[in-house]
């Protein structure tokens, strides 16, 4: 069992995906190096967080489309790193 599985289940796993996928656009490091990163910190990714990183990842141009488009006076690239993925994770679950 992962460690987002055992300390809080998905909220854990959206948390943790949000972070990563945040992490990945301050630092430029591939979502495979954040994930193993994260791995070896003793941090395991869960099925359930691998599954939002690689669908947000896939879907990330429609996902910052759909912000832009919501967003008076503002496209998905002007609003904070962190914010944008918890934005991007809500509404690729809403989509899913």
């Amino acid at each position: 069992m992962s460690a987002a599985v055992k300390e809080g289940g998905r909220r854990a796993g959206r948390r943790q995906a949000v972070f990563l996928l945040y992490q990945h656009d301050l630092t430029g490091l591939t979502l495979d190096e954040l994930t193993e990163n994260a791995n070896r910190a003793g941090d395991p990714i869960d099925e359930f967080t691998l599954a939002l990183i690689e669908g947000v990842s896939v879907d990330r141009a429609h996902l910052d489309r759909l912000i832009s488009q919501e967003s008076t006076g503002w496209t998905a690239e002007r609003i904070a790193p962190l914010e944008r993925n918890i934005l991007r994770v809500a509404i690729h679950e809403i989509l899913d």
